[in-house]
């Protein structure tokens, strides 16, 4: 119930984190799978598009799970 309530907050810092590992440290590999997908000249533009979407997702999802089950287990120790 605890994390329901704070949805929205987990929402707002996953989207943070998201950001920030795109835009610094790790935007370096952003760029580098981008360029990599471009430089294939066998990709069409929707199998490029598909493949950077599929990152982007992976990323986000990554960051998600791993956010919320960091709270989770924050609040279980917490509680003990």
């Amino acid at each position: 119930m605890l994390v329901k309530w704070l949805e929205p907050v987990i929402e707002s810092k996953c989207e943070e984190i998201n950001n920030e590992l795109l835009n610094n440290e790790n935007g370096e590999v952003y760029s580098s799978v981008i360029s990599i997908i471009k430089e294939n000249v066998c990709l069409g533009e929707n199998e490029s598009y598909e493949l950077e979407n599929c990152f982007l997702v992976a990323v986000r999802t990554a960051v998600e799970i791993s956010y919320r089950k960091g709270l989770v287990d924050g609040i279980s120790i917490y509680r003990k």
